[in-house]
Formats: structure tokens, sequence, C-alpha cells
């Protein structure tokens, strides 16, 4: 078994990726599978649900569309949405008979790294559909809107760290208008109550814990690992993220804001090291996609497209807010406003109407994607990375694979899992277990198997956490995926 063609655990390793983060496959019930690589799914999460465009036959109407994530799951149906409704990051699906498509909005489970997805005509039978693509906008909307604001904090000696109150009102102005604000938390400059106050926007909605930095330092800092890693941990020891920023009982922070824009080469590796996915920055005007960086092991740095606010080099003209961001739609980009609460509400409430018209402005269009940074970075990950399909119909034949193997279920898991796998001829079949050193551990199945459908047990009591592959060999056909045991 050569483990080692396999390429590195995560996309996140220095080089460029030789295996795909997505593979896409079909069973002979006209069921499609996706896939994702299980480090990249611990590493990330995946909560947060992409759109895949799929082709449906021509001269049906009236479709419904259908979720899982395991053969031994029930059935989810998607809730359908037209292109008249408002809606962002949520699981549904939203049919273009015209144009012969469906767009399907789905997340990935804690519980496995498969989403199974079928199309049902009005006798409920499954009809042949052919995977396309991951839509670069979610629900494949013409353009994105962010936000992000800066120094979430009530202690300290400077005057812009007592923020609470300011940063209160301002979740909640945005959450009127169905804007996402992304919050940057100066974590040690938090008491108690400050905590709770984070507590409380963050379940109301429409708000992400971003870590802006322990101090604020503006570097180069005393303790680089604290600052980056620890301000994280102490997001997760303080707070409840929402469900669209965990998987399971695991947690995840996205973003980093970096504090008075300072980086250096010791930021840039140990925000990838600590899987972030995103640094923000404060250049601007910047209103498109940072590509990946192989190198650090994350998005390379974004910027903002205006800061609306009276200080350094925002803005209070409404005209120029608003005809920038009618600039950013026209050509289909990302539109990221950013703001400093303390210094937006300084005057008073009413002094900030400028701000607030603009959000007005930008607001509740149904053909824009609303989106927090973290998940905006989060969807294009997965989106920016072209899945392996294994197997493509045509638009006249289903051409299907002699045999499927599917990801195991539960995974990650604890000492018990279950491997799956289809034939579709009668052959002989081995299934076997190795490590990630490519030692063989266990033989599961070594025998002749008919035509069928076939689920095997593993029990890994007797072995130790880590990577470890199952390997399906069948005929001419051979396949190799990857599992994690967690105890």
């Amino acid at each position: 078994v050569e483990i080692e063609s396999l390429g590195g655990y995560n996309s996140s390793e220095p080089e460029e990726p030789s295996e795909p983060i997505l593979m896409v496959n079909y069973t002979v019930d006209n069921e499609l599978i996706i896939t994702v690589d299980p480090g990249i799914h611990m590493d990330y999460g995946l909560s947060y649900p992409l759109t895949y465009e799929i082709e449906i036959p021509a001269g049906y109407s009236d479709l419904h569309a259908y979720k899982s994530h395991s053969n031994r799951q029930e059935w989810i149906a998607l809730t359908e949405k037209s292109s008249n409704d408002f809606f962002n990051g949520i699981e549904a699906v939203r049919f273009d008979y015209t144009s012969g498509l469906a767009y399907v909005s789905a997340s990935f489970s804690s519980e496995t790294d498969s989403i199974y997805i079928k199309i049902c005509d009005t006798k409920n039978e499954n009809l042949p559909i052919v995977y396309g693509r991951i839509c670069e906008y979610y629900d494949d909307r013409k353009a994105a809107v962010t936000s992000s604001a800066d120094d979430w904090a009530d202690s300290g000696d400077k005057i812009w760290y007592q923020s609470d109150e300011a940063f209160q009102i301002t979740c909640r102005q945005f959450r009127k208008y169905h804007l996402w604000l992304s919050c940057g938390i100066i974590t040690q400059y938090c008491n108690a109550a400050t905590w709770q106050n984070i507590q409380t926007q963050l379940d109301s909605g429409y708000v992400e814990a971003c870590s802006h930095s322990r101090m604020h330092s503006y570097g180069p800092y005393d303790d680089p690992l604290g600052e980056i890693a620890g301000s994280k941990q102490d997001i997760f020891d303080n707070l409840d993220l929402p469900a669209s920023f965990k998987s399971g009982e695991k947690e995840y922070v996205y973003t980093w804001i970096a504090p008075a824009n300072y980086y250096d080469d010791i930021v840039n590796s140990l925000v990838g090291e600590n899987k972030y996915l995103v640094n923000r920055r404060y250049n601007w005007p910047f209103d498109r996609f940072a590509e990946w960086n192989y190198d650090a092991g994350y998005f390379h740095t974004i910027g903002i497209s205006r800061e609306a606010c009276p200080i350094w080099e925002g803005t209070t003209d409404l005209s120029d807010l608003n005809s920038y961001f009618d600039e950013v739609f026209a050509k289909g980009g990302i539109y990221h406003v950013m703001t400093h609460p303390y210094f937006l509400l300084e005057n008073g409430f009413n002094d900030a109407h400028y701000a607030w018209e603009h959000l007005e402005y930008i607001s509740n269009k149904t053909n824009i994607w609303y989106v927090s940074v973290g998940h905006l970075y989060l969807y294009h990950y997965l989106q920016g990375n072209e899945p392996l399909t294994i197997s493509v119909p045509n638009s006249k034949k289903r051409i299907v694979p002699e045999f499927v193997l599917d990801q195991n279920y539960p995974n990650p898991f604890n000492a018990f899992t279950h491997i799956s796998f289809q034939i579709f001829k009668k052959t002989r079949v081995q299934l076997s277990i190795y490590t990630i050193n490519g030692r063989l551990v266990d033989v599961l199945v070594n025998e002749d198997r008919d035509i069928g459908f076939y689920s095997v047990r593993w029990d890994a009591n007797k072995y130790s956490s880590g990577i470890y592959f199952y390997k399906l060999d069948a005929g001419d056909f051979s396949r190799l995926n990857k599992c994690i045991l967690i105890k």
C-alpha cells in the first residue's frame, strides 16, 4: 500500500496538496455522494452549507430534494426556496426548471464525512442527476456582503477598549438589517460582564466571534503564541459559539483580525498553525476573494472595502459608501464594510445616521449573499478546490462504477465504526485496515461476494488513536480512504 502517494494530512501542509479535498460519487439508485477529507473536516468543522449546482432532467416540475449523511440515516427533505425569497446560510434547495438546474445548499454533519443527495419526482422516484460545481457564492448569488468591527473589550488603559456598550448597540443595528457582524475581541481586556454580553449577542444571531489578540499589542509581540493561540483559547473558554461554528463538541474560530494592522513572518506562521482561515487587516479597498497561501496554511491576508467611521481613513460620507457598494455589486464582488463601534457611537447614536442609512441601503437584497467573514472563507476554502468525480453520467446514460467505497460512519470515531461498500459484479473482495505508515493491522473481509451493498463493523478497541486507512480490493478495483480514531 503506497500510503505516501496520498499526500499530506490536510490541505494546509506547505505545498499544494496532490489529493482532492472533496470527492463526488454516484450510487446505482441515482444518489449523489459528496465526501470530504476527514482531516479537513476535523480542522474546520464545515457546518456552514455549500451550494451544489446539480443538473436535473428536462420536462419535470414539482421536484423535491433530500439529504442524508449516511445510507443508514433517514432522508431529510430540504426546504424549497425561490429566487424571490430572502434567505442565507441555511440548508435549502432552489429549482431553476428553465435552465434544468437545482441549487442544493447542504452542510456536513459531525457524524460522517459524506453528504448524500437525491432529487425525486411526484411519484417519489429518484431522478438521474449530474453534479456540476460548487457555486462561487451561496445559492449562486451575484455578490456577497460581509462586515467586521474591531476592539470589543471593557477594560484597559486605552479609551477605545471601553467599547462593550457600543458593540452591543452596533450588533443590534446590524442584526436589524439581517447583516452579519464579525467582531474582533481583545480577550484579556474582557471582564465577566463583557463575556456575558458577547454571549448574549452571539445567541441573538448574526454575530461572529473573532480573535483580535489578547492585549492589542502594536508588535512585534512579546508573546506571539499567547496573542494568537491564547486569544483563540480564551474565546473557547468563555463563550458557547453558535452551531455554525461547531462540529459536534468542537468549536471553531475562523477569523484573526490583526491588531493595529501588525503582520510579520511569526504572525503569518502562527495564524496558519492555529487553524485560522483568514487574517483580516485594514488595507483597502479590497473586494475579492484572497488566494490560499500554501506556505502559511491559510488565505492570504484580506482587507476591507470601506470603514464607516469618523477616524483614521474611515468615512462618514453616505454617498461615498453607497456608490462604492454599487460598484462592487455591479462587478459581482465582495463588499466588506467595517467599523470601530466606540468611535461610531462616541458622539451619540444619532450622529451615526450615515452608518445606519448605509446598512439599510446594502441590506435585504435577494441576489446578495450576506455572510460572516469566517463563513465566507470557510465556504471559499471548499469551493476553491475542485472535487474529484469518481463517475460522471452523461446526458443520456449514467456511467456506473463497478464498485463504490463509502466514507466510514461515524468519523471520527471512538472504538467502533462501520465501513460500507457496493459491488456490481460477483468478485473476490478484501477489506483491510492500515496504519498511517502503511502497516497492515486488520483484515475485515477476504472472500467472494455477490452483487450488493455491504456494511462491515470495525472494532478498534485495541488500537491507539490516530489516522488509519481502509482499503477495498475487488477484482481490478482498489480504493483507499482515511478514517480517524479518537479515544
